[in-house]
């Protein structure tokens, strides 16, 4: 999926909560895909949201991988939960490489040590 718009909200807006959008063409399903964490609320799951709140769930298995512009998310181990659009526990999309450096520094608190893929 590739990345028309990325948004990134750090604990300047509220204190604690570090969350990205990634914004994809307007026919794409999902329109937006949201992972946040509030370290002060609730440090231990990170809440993904899709579609405007249609499609939302909190965990504490997902975890990232990036290559390159490609980030894949996985939802390792976590039975209960699928992105909706494919069913599945894994997906990928690329963002531009000039948001890529505030989208990862944005990702290392939004994940705790160790949730990151190690492949």
């Amino acid at each position: 999926m590739q990345v028309d718009r990325t948004q990134i909200d750090t604990e300047s807006e509220d204190d604690g909560l570090f969350s990205v959008t990634f914004w994809f063409d307007k026919s794409t399903v999902p329109g937006f895909v949201t992972i946040a964490r509030d370290e002060l609320e609730e440090p231990d799951v990170i809440y993904f949201e899709a579609e405007d709140q249609m499609h939302v769930f909190k965990t504490d298995k997902l975890a990232y991988l990036i290559s390159g512009n490609s980030i894949t998310f996985d939802l390792f181990n976590d039975l209960s939960n699928a992105f909706f659009w494919t069913t599945l526990r894994t997906f990928s999309l690329d963002v531009a490489s000039e948001d890529l450096a505030d989208v990862t520094q944005c990702l290392e608190r939004i994940f705790e040590l160790g949730r990151k893929l190690d492949m």
